[in-house]
């Protein structure tokens, strides 16, 4: 049985700010799966493109407008992330 080197913060790279911060990838979930089952379809990639021009793809904030515009967006910004996290697991595990 092959053991699993304890991550570092003396890494080089993303290895080792990963271990800094405790990142680890997360496994699949049955949920994960289902994500990409429905976002997976050709309908649901176009559902998600026109998702993500409308949401992702645009300033999460604009010179002189209220800062809290901006953490408004970035928590619309979040749920595209989640779902794109989530297909990637899918199809990686």
């Amino acid at each position: 049985m092959k053991q699993q080197k304890k991550p570092s913060i003396s890494e080089p790279g993303w290895e080792g700010l990963d271990a800094q911060f405790g990142y680890q990838e997360q496994a699949a979930t049955q949920l994960d799966k289902e994500y990409l089952n429905c976002f997976g379809t050709e309908t649901g990639k176009k559902v998600l493109q026109d998702l993500e021009n409308k949401i992702l793809n645009q300033p999460s904030w604009i010179p002189g407008s209220n800062e809290h515009y901006g953490y408004f967006r970035e928590g619309q910004n979040s749920v595209i992330r989640d779902i794109q996290n989530k297909m990637r697991r899918a199809l990686n595990g």
